[in-house]
């Protein structure tokens, strides 16, 4: 897409999410503009009227500025309403847009930022959007109009007014050109700090309990006030910029305005123009001045927030992870690696490999730490795609499997779960529908039945954040108890005992290894003998080869 239609295509694209309200701000603006402007009309009539000495009148022009007022009043707030209704539709479009697009991305490419670069998409950048784009664009519209409206009636007013303020007008446009370069420059260096300092600051928050008992507290706010000045002298900086174009093109209004009333006051001298239409005149300049005052204004936001409009346009039109849609039978054979491939860097961790997984059989692997078993785990989950061969279920590319299908066929125990603010009863069904008793059983395999009958709340009891009051092995009993309630047919262990006392850990193996039909694949730094015994084939992962080696 050339690079100049981007922001246009965003805008009119998100546009159309609230078209009754855009179609309403269209009808609307041009008539508010006309009412705006008739104040001039209404401002000569009322000299006319002084004028004319006919005071038996006044209920007229009483009844009729009234009028005038309460319609200035409707349509105003007409035009207001429509265009928060609109931009309230369009950011909330866009916003999930941008969520839907984070979370769908590939795993590869979402890894490559932080997590607070995503969260400042979702929340300062959108404000900027919304303020410094959308809102400025929507508000050139009426702007626009006031100016060719009242720059017509004041050629039609008087030829020479209109020629004067067309001149100026044409001078003052230029003002945004002049600070363009610089404007874009500031408002794009303000969009890198304010994601830097949301990376700061979740990792400031993050690490409270590390930096606590390490004592580096000093040394962490220290960097947050270095990032927190960066930021808000980055924004300084850039609202600067914006208010230095804005004055000059402000000091040219001012000109414009003073200007009406020399000229004017010359016309009238010289028997060209009345009283009443210099009254008038002086009031039209007010709808010239001010809104190219503004449009100038106005495009210098635009210039400020074209970086952050880019970001968004590359992210809701770059790569998303592909959701497959071959729906698969029930897992017959194999879970295969075919020929795989795959490097990080110069570390080659799986080098041309196939091997099968069969069907309802007990796998454990070990390896020196750091030689690719969680990669390898990765790639049967499908976060990770091979850079040579495939993995594939029953024959089938795993790539060209529904993505929901194979999630429900494929459960994985990670070393370190992750866990919701919420409730014990929806961090193990996941939001799914299972039933509580469902949940309680689960529960129950995974050791952790008693625990949750002790709590107040039972398994409506919150966790917080982080599950800040479960203890490492209850996190992993949660974790274990979500994979036992989806019943899956394949089931990945990644370290998924570690964090449990030996007793327990066995136990939960043997749970785990003892269920008929379940295809295990379980990684393995410690193994433990029974869970030894009970595992079909051992394989050792190591230089990128994965080999099968004798039980012990």
């Amino acid at each position: 897409m050339n690079e100049r239609k981007r922001p246009l295509w965003l805008f009119f694209t998100y546009l159309r999410q609230g078209k009754g309200h855009l179609a309403l701000y269209l009808l609307l603006a041009p008539l508010n503009a006309l009412v705006e402007i008739g104040l001039a009309a209404a401002m000569a009539s009322a000299v006319d009227y002084a004028m004319s000495g006919q005071v038996q009148d006044m209920g007229r022009y009483v009844g009729l500025y009234a009028l005038y007022v309460l319609l200035g009043f409707g349509v105003g707030y007409g035009v207001k309403r429509a265009r928060i209704l609109l931009l309230g539709r369009v950011i909330a479009a866009l916003k999930q847009d941008v969520y839907e697009h984070v979370m769908y991305l590939p795993y590869p490419k979402f890894r490559e930022n932080n997590s607070a670069e995503y969260l400042a998409e979702l929340t300062s950048n959108m404000e900027i959007v919304r303020e410094s784009y959308f809102t400025a664009l929507l508000r050139l519209y009426p702007e626009v109009l006031k100016f060719v409206v009242a720059t017509v009636a004041m050629i039609w007013l008087s030829p020479w007014l209109g020629m004067y303020v067309l001149l100026l007008a044409g001078l003052q446009m230029v003002v945004p050109v002049i600070f363009s370069k610089k404007i874009t420059e500031k408002g794009r260096y303000y969009a890198q700090c304010n994601e830097g300092y949301m990376v700061t600051a979740k990792e400031d928050l993050l690490s409270y309990e590390t930096s606590t008992l390490y004592q580096i507290l000093g040394f962490l706010t220290g960097r947050h006030r270095k990032k927190s000045v960066e930021t808000e002298r980055a924004r300084s900086d850039s609202k600067l910029i914006n208010a230095m174009s804005y004055e000059v093109s402000f000091a040219i209004g001012n000109v414009m305005y003073l200007g009406i009333y020399v000229i004017g006051a010359v016309l009238t001298l010289t028997g060209h123009l009345g009283v009443p239409a210099i009254i008038a005149a002086a009031q039209l300049m007010v709808y010239i001045a001010s809104p190219l005052t503004t449009i100038s204004g106005d495009i210098a936001e635009l210039k400020s927030a074209l970086k952050v409009v880019g970001q968004y346009v590359q992210l809701v039109t770059g790569p998303q992870r592909p959701q497959g849609g071959v729906q698969p039978g029930p897992f017959a054979h194999s879970l295969s690696l075919d020929h795989v491939t795959f490097s990080y860097g110069d570390r080659t961790l799986l080098s041309g490999q196939s091997y099968a997984f069969e069907k309802g059989k007990k796998y454990i692997i070990h390896g020196e730490s750091g030689c690719g078993k969680s990669t390898l785990l990765k790639l049967l989950q499908r976060l990770l795609p091979p850079q040579a061969g495939a993995v594939t279920l029953d024959g089938v590319d795993v790539e060209q499997v529904d993505r929901t299908a194979y999630a429900a066929k494929l459960c994985c125990i990670p070393q370190e779960p992750f866990l919701f603010d919420d409730t014990i009863l929806e961090n193990v069904r996941l939001y799914r529908d299972y039933t509580q008793e469902q949940v309680m059983e689960a529960l129950d395999k995974a050791g952790l039945a008693q625990m949750v009958a002790r709590l107040p709340q039972g398994v409506h009891t919150p966790i917080g954040e982080n599950a800040s009051f479960l203890s490492g092995g209850e996190k992993q009993r949660l974790a274990i108890a979500r994979a036992l309630l989806s019943k899956p047919e394949i089931l990945l262990v990644d370290e998924g005992t570690s964090h449990l006392d030996p007793a327990t850990a066995q136990e939960i193996e043997t749970l785990i290894f003892s269920i008929p039909h379940l295809t295990v694949i379980a990684v393995s730094h410690i193994l433990h003998p029974s869970t030894v015994e009970m595992a079909h084939k051992m394989l050792h992962l190591h230089g990128g080869m994965l080999e099968e080696e004798p039980i012990p």
